[in-house]
C-alpha cells in the first residue's frame, strides 16, 4: 500500500470537533486520518511526505469566500483591475466594438477610488453607444451600467429601489448608473 502524509501546515479538517490538525493521511484517493504525525506515520508508514512548509491545507474544494463562482466568470469578461479610468473606457470601448448584437459586455475589477470621477452612465454611454454593459466593481458590491443596459431591463427614475439594495440617483431621479447591493 502507498499512503501520502502531509504536515508541517495548517491543516483545517472542517470537522467542528477537531477544526485543525497536526498531519493528514491520504490514500486509495481519500482522506485516511487525521491526527498527530508521529502517530500516522508510525500507523501508515506512508512512502511520501509532503513538508506543507506551514502552508494551509484546506479537504476537497471549500469556499474560503474566494469568489469562485465569480472568478469562472470573469474569465470571459473585459478586466478593469487596477486601470486607471481613462484606461477603463478605452478597453470597454475597444470590447464594445466586439460585441454581437443583442450581446451584452460584461466586465469587472474596477476600482473607483483610483479615479479622479465618479463612474456613471453617461461616461460610459460615451464609449459603448448602443450595447448594454455591465460591469462590476472590485468589491463585488456595485455595478456599473450604461443607459442601455437601463433601458433593456427597464429601469427608469420610477424604478423604486429593491429590498437591500439601491440605484444612486442623479438629480432628476434617473438612475445614475450605479447600483449597489441587491439592486
Amino acid at each position: 500500500m502507498s499512503f501520502t502524509m502531509l504536515s508541517n501546515g495548517r491543516i483545517h479538517t472542517m470537522d467542528p470537533k477537531a477544526p485543525q490538525t497536526e498531519a493528514v493521511v491520504i490514500g486509495f484517493g481519500k482522506i485516511l486520518a487525521t491526527g498527530k504525525a508521529r502517530d500516522l506515520e508510525d500507523q501508515f508508514r506512508p512512502t511520501c511526505k509532503v513538508d506543507l512548509g506551514g502552508a494551509m491545507l484546506l479537504p476537497g474544494l471549500v469556499d474560503a469566500h474566494v469568489h469562485l463562482f465569480a472568478y469562472a466568470q470573469r474569465l470571459e469578461w473585459i478586466d478593469l483591475d487596477g486601470l486607471l479610468l481613462e484606461e477603463a473606457l478605452s478597453r470597454i470601448a475597444a470590447a464594445a466594438k466586439r460585441i454581437k448584437p443583442g450581446e451584452w459586455l460584461c466586465g469587472g475589477g474596477y476600482n473607483s477610488n483610483l479615479w479622479d470621477k465618479v463612474p456613471d452612465r453617461h461616461l460610459l454611454d460615451s464609449v459603448t453607444a448602443d450595447v448594454p454593459v455591465v460591469l462590476d466593481s472590485k468589491d463585488f458590491h456595485t455595478l456599473w451600467v450604461n443607459s442601455a443596459l437601463l433601458k433593456t431591463i427597464g429601469v427608469d427614475a420610477n424604478t423604486p429601489n429593491p429590498p437591500g439594495g439601491s440605484l444612486d440617483r442623479e438629480t432628476d431621479g434617473f438612475p445614475s448608473g450605479i447600483i449597489r447591493e441587491y439592486a
